[in-house]
């Protein structure tokens, strides 16, 4: 079965658009037959949740996430053993939010796994481009994200 890997952002808020820029990036080092690459730049919730769906296929989102933890670091998460936190006192740059979507798209019958890498950011200004921080990381984010991505298609 195809794996997806998903990239999510904003591209005019610094350092949120890591995910889309991430997964251009490897689509680019590697076009797999086995890889689907989708780039959801401001993708709003509804919109991620009817996508989800349509795919059925697992998933891997690359995406910004507030995590508290040092900036340019990331984390992998299992959508389904890790409890996300959904919005309820603002709005994402999403709108509703990834979490929100993930949930959505499960209480509508996507029972894929769903396996999200977040990168901690630098900076979320509203600017076309990376922090310099987080371009000093982008190749270490990139190979750590291509090593999970071929042992995710092994497997």
């Amino acid at each position: 079965m195809k794996l997806s890997v998903i990239g999510i952002g904003n591209l005019y808020a610094g350092d949120d658009g890591v995910g889309v820029r991430l997964v251009e990036r490897l689509s680019k080092r590697r076009p797999w037959m086995d890889l689907s690459f989708l780039l959801w730049e401001d993708t709003d919730a509804l919109t991620l949740t009817h996508d989800l769906i349509d795919l059925g296929s697992p998933v891997l989102i690359v995406d910004c996430a507030d995590m508290g933890i040092e900036p340019g670091e990331y984390r992998w998460f299992d959508a389904r053993s890790t409890r996300l936190k959904l919005q309820t006192d603002s709005v994402s740059t999403h709108g509703l939010g990834m979490a929100e979507a993930i949930e959505l798209a499960q209480l509508m019958g996507f029972d894929m796994p769903v396996t999200i890498f977040g990168v901690q950011p630098f900076d979320l200004s509203p600017v076309s481009y990376l922090s310099q921080l987080m371009k000093s990381r982008f190749s270490y984010l990139l190979d750590a994200l291509e090593k999970r991505v071929i042992e995710m298609v092994v497997s």
